[in-house]
């Protein structure tokens, strides 16, 4: 199994503990870009393996149709769909983003725009492994390189 290198950044952080906008100097060093999102595999989503080169517009139109029923009119965040945020991992996992660093203003947990983007995602997630799994907060993912490794010390 690959051991990624401990670094200055974690790579992973709760909701409620987001990061400082990115390039932001930080003792650490200057922040990195973070995207706040669910992280599916394809297995879990119930459409046909023909249909995952498409799942990014897909879930956008099903997101723009929800926001049209609630008559949302400004939205903080349009969700999209990464395949893969770093070059040593994660080719086999979707990110379904939902906000990021580099803005001014967070998206609430609580927020409409939360609600619809995980409610869009809800209507085809299918965890096949555990089929009464639920969708729980999304995370802060570190997107790209990993860098400002932290020499191990002995």
């Amino acid at each position: 199994m690959y051991r990624r290198p401990r670094t200055r950044f974690p790579a992973t952080l709760p909701f409620d503990q987001p990061p400082a906008r990115v390039d932001q100097d930080d003792p650490r060093g200057v922040t990195p870009l973070y995207i706040l999102a669910w992280r599916v595999p394809p297995r879990d989503l119930g459409l046909y393996p023909r249909q995952f080169s498409t799942v990014n517009p897909y879930y956008t139109k099903m997101w723009c149709e929800a926001r049209e029923k609630e008559d949302m009119k400004q939205h903080i965040s349009r969700p999209l769909v990464f395949n893969c945020i770093r070059d040593d991992e994660d080719s086999d996992v979707m990110y379904f983003v939902v906000d990021s660093n580099n803005k001014r203003r967070r998206i609430a947990l609580d927020s409409l725009d939360m609600r619809l983007a995980k409610e869009t995602l809800e209507e085809f997630y299918d965890p096949r492994d555990e089929p009464d799994a639920k969708l729980g907060n999304p995370l802060w993912y570190r997107v790209g390189s990993f860098d400002d490794h932290v020499p191990a010390t002995t």
